[in-house]
């Protein structure tokens, strides 16, 4: 009668548990991707962005990738078409042109185009990325 009730007890506590824990989660980039939009140099933040998820989001001029992921940047919607430009984390371009971007782990080599940046804060923009100064 014991061994019935610990293995009813035992499956029960089970099921509770496999229905409260999450089944996994998403994993994200941690940081924040900034990016120049045309017309008139309008800069936008993109913070921590989902792995291997496709952004429509068109750029022009400079980007700054504050991640702990490459950037893969695209020349058409969807990150359809060849792989334009990635850029590692804590790095940038002053002249990126893309539709669309997708944030990949770490676990293959970065083709970089464009000037490599020190170690900066990722919780927030680095210092005068808004001001006049920068447009």
């Amino acid at each position: 009668m014991v061994r019935v009730r610990s293995a009813l007890l035992a499956g029960t506590t089970a099921a509770v548990l496999a229905l409260t824990v999450p089944m996994g989660t998403a994993d994200a980039a941690t940081g924040f991707f900034l990016y120049t939009a045309q017309p008139g140099n309008v800069r936008h933040l993109l913070y921590n962005p989902e792995d291997n998820v496709c952004y429509n989001i068109s750029g022009q001029g400079r980007i700054l990738n504050e991640t702990n992921r490459n950037v893969e940047l695209y020349a058409f919607s969807d990150c359809r078409g060849d792989l334009q430009e990635s850029v590692p984390p804590e790095a940038g371009d002053q002249n990126a042109t893309f539709v669309s971007v997708k944030f990949v782990p770490q676990n293959r080599p970065a083709a970089v185009r464009g000037g490599s940046r020190g170690p900066t804060d990722a919780a927030r923009p680095p210092k005068g990325c808004f001001g006049s100064a920068d447009r």
